[in-house]
């Protein structure tokens, strides 16, 4: 039997190697919801998108105290765009 894929990080720096929880990068800074990037540039930005849908209903089942994640949040409908996550190195 296989083993199942797994998302892991390199730091080049540290030359450690970190196998992701959940194969996402945690929210650590306001709450919001794990990501995987889609797609990086110049090893410095990382960029995802979360359907709104989703968005809204991560946030109703996971209590976050981020004042920022639930201000994003209130903003959105069911049916508004994507949400891009960015994450800058």
């Amino acid at each position: 039997m296989p083993d199942p894929i797994s998302n892991c990080v390199f730091d080049k720096k540290s030359s450690t190697f970190t196998v992701l929880k959940d194969n996402s990068f945690d929210n650590d800074i306001d709450g919001g919801m794990p990501f995987w990037p889609k797609q990086i540039i110049n090893d410095n930005l990382m960029i995802d998108y979360i359907d709104a849908f989703d968005l809204i209903t991560y946030a109703r089942d996971n209590n976050t105290e981020s004042k920022q994640f639930k201000k994003v949040v209130e903003q959105l409908t069911e049916t508004s765009n994507p949400v891009l996550i960015v994450l800058k190195n």
